[in-house]
C-alpha cells in the first residue's frame, strides 16, 4: 500500500491576495511576510530611506511623510485612502530629481538558499501634474526585473508591482525600492502593503507530510491510497 499525501493551500486561507505578493504559477506562498511594517500602520519606523521626513508639509521634492491621506501634506495631492483598508496609513512621497534614490529600504532576515521569493508593493500617483514615478525593486544594490510605472493620476487607482528573486548564498539581505523618474514636479506617489514572501512549489509527498513550518494555516490535507 502506498500512501500519498497532497497538501492543498488555498490562497484565501493563506493570504489576502489583494494585499501581498503573488507567487509564480505553480507555487504557493509561505505563511509569513518577511517585511516589517509593510503596511505602515506602525507609522514612520522599521525602514530606511534616502528621503527627508516631514510629517506636515511635502511641498519640496525629496521629502516624505507617513499618513492617512496625501492631501493633508500637500494642497495639490489627491484625496485618497490607503490601499489596505482605505482608512489606514501609507508612505506619501514627493519624488526627488535624482535617479535611483532609495525611497524605502529594510534589512530582511530568515532567507533560505534555493527558495523563490516574491516581492511586491502597491502604488499610485498623487499629483495632478501626472508625471508618474518609475519604481524598481533592488536587493543588495542589484536591480530586479524591469522598472514599474506607477498608475497615473487619472486612473485614480492603486496598482501592484511584483518581482521574483531566488536566494543563492545569503541568509539576510537589504530590500529596497528606488525611483528612476527624475522629472521635477508631478513625480509624486504613495506606497503601501510592501511584502516579501517565500514561494513553494506544489508537490506530491510520499509517506510523509511536508514540514509543518511551511504549511499554511487552515490548509487542507488530502489522503489517498
Amino acid at each position: 500500500m502506498r500512501l500519498f499525501i497532497a497538501v492543498v493551500c488555498i490562497s484565501f486561507f493563506c493570504w489576502n491576495t489583494q494585499l501581498l505578493a503573488q507567487c509564480p504559477e505553480g507555487f504557493w506562498p509561505g505563511n509569513e511576510n518577511l517585511v516589517v511594517n509593510g503596511d505602515f500602520e506602525q507609522g514612520n519606523q522599521a525602514f530606511l530611506t534616502g528621503y527627508e521626513h516631514n510629517p506636515v508639509d511635502l511641498w519640496l521634492e525629496g521629502y516624505y511623510a507617513v499618513g492617512t491621506n496625501p492631501s493633508i501634506v500637500h494642497p495639490h495631492f489627491i484625496n485618497i485612502g490607503d490601499h489596505t483598508t482605505q482608512q489606514g496609513k501609507m508612505m506619501v512621497v514627493n519624488g526627488a530629481e535624482v535617479s535611483g534614490k532609495v525611497v524605502w529600504e529594510q534589512p530582511v532576515e530568515g532567507i533560505y538558499v534555493g527558495i523563490v521569493y516574491a516581492v511586491s508593493a502597491w502604488a499610485t500617483t498623487v499629483s495632478s501634474a501626472n508625471r508618474p514615478a518609475i519604481l524598481q525593486f533592488s536587493i543588495n544594490d542589484q536591480l530586479l526585473d524591469e522598472p514599474f510605472k506607477v498608475a497615473s493620476y487619472y486612473e485614480d487607482s492603486w496598482k501592484q508591482f511584483t518581482a521574483y528573486w531566488t536566494a543563492e548564498d545569503v541568509q539576510q539581505l537589504t530590500l529596497s525600492i528606488v525611483n528612476q523618474n527624475t522629472v521635477q514636479g508631478g513625480n509624486d506617489f504613495v506606497l503601501d502593503d510592501i511584502s516579501f514572501v517565500p514561494c513553494f512549489q506544489y508537490a506530491w509527498q510520499e509517506h510523509h507530510v511536508l514540514d509543518e513550518s511551511i504549511v499554511c494555516a487552515d490548509a487542507s490535507i488530502l489522503l489517498g491510497h
